[in-house]
């Protein structure tokens, strides 16, 4: 990156973020030499564009705060190129939708005890890949998923509390005990892995394929097919206002039926910021033009 660069508002809030971010996963004292080890493990992790994005951050934010010495030797630092394309964690095209039957026939045929605990952790809690081996077992059926999308100002990410019925509450601690030997760091990486193989090798011919983040799209079409309010759907989804549950999954994909709900009080699931559907859609509503008759004119309406 250009010393000399100057970088939009927008970009140096970013930048800010990912550094902070980044600090909190060393192990230690935030060292020049701890720092590039650091770096050189997230290679593992993330693709070289958003490796070398990373890094930028990181440089950006020490040359912020002084340090021109550190910065240097991070802008200096190359990707790893020991690492091979199978290293690197795939990113499948994502299906939306999991019936049980899928669920029940992806489980049933992976011998792999790890990957069986993250998909049991991934369909009943509806969590991000990159909170699954962070969630704790708060006891009476409850669990704390700590958001892996939480900012400073607080306008992102939302740190919850959830309830899941007694079978299924002892289903997950089982699973939880079973993933927290897991490395946190490769873990995450090494289940993603898995779970793509297993569904390749389970539907070799389907386009798209069940990723950890399709059991969240799943909870969330339940979530819609359900009596609840969109506060406490956005509550356990992890969102700070009811305007991002319009992201995820849909009322003709839900079943009808929830074995989860907000484990914490009405005044937390109420602190959720309510966004009118209205001022969604003027944000996000594309327009779409379509042909009719000659005799008709042409319409315009929101996609």
């Amino acid at each position: 990156m250009d010393n000399n660069q100057t970088l939009s508002p927008k970009t140096t809030k970013q930048y800010r973020g990912l550094a902070n971010t980044f600090y909190k996963g060393i192990d230690g004292d935030i060292t020049p030499d701890n720092m590039s080890g650091h770096l050189k493990e997230l290679a593992y992790q993330y693709k070289p564009d958003v490796w070398r994005k990373l890094r930028c951050a990181i440089a950006f934010d020490q040359r912020e705060k002084g340090y021109v010495v550190p910065a240097k030797l991070i802008d200096e630092q190359k990707y790893p190129s020991t690492i091979l394309p199978s290293d690197r964690p795939y990113i499948a095209p994502k299906v939306k939708r999991v019936s049980e039957k899928d669920f029940t026939k992806l489980l049933s045929s992976t011998s792999n005890k790890n990957l069986q605990a993250a998909l049991a952790i991934a369909k009943f809690t509806g969590c991000r890949p990159a909170e699954m081996l962070h969630i704790k077992s708060l006891g009476d059926n409850k669990f704390f998923i700590p958001s892996a999308k939480k900012t400073e100002d607080g306008l992102r990410g939302l740190d919850r509390i959830v309830e899941v019925p007694p079978k299924i509450a002892n289903y997950l601690v089982q699973s939880l005990k079973r993933l927290s030997k897991l490395d946190p760091e490769k873990g995450q990486s090494a289940l993603q892995k898995a779970l793509y193989r297993a569904a390749k090798k389970l539907w070799p011919r389907r386009k798209k394929q069940i990723v950890f983040y399709s059991f969240r799209h799943q909870l969330a079409s339940d979530l819609k097919s359900i009596n609840m309010s969109n506060k406490e759907r956005s509550y356990i989804m992890g969102h700070q206002s009811t305007e991002s549950i319009g992201r995820y999954g849909s009322r003709r994909s839900g079943t009808g039926a929830c074995s989860i709900s907000a484990g914490a009080s009405q005044d937390e699931v109420n602190s959720v910021r309510d966004t009118e559907v209205s001022d969604y859609f003027e944000k996000k509503a594309k327009f779409r033009k379509y042909k009719y008759p000659p005799q008709t004119s042409l319409i315009i309406i929101y996609k």
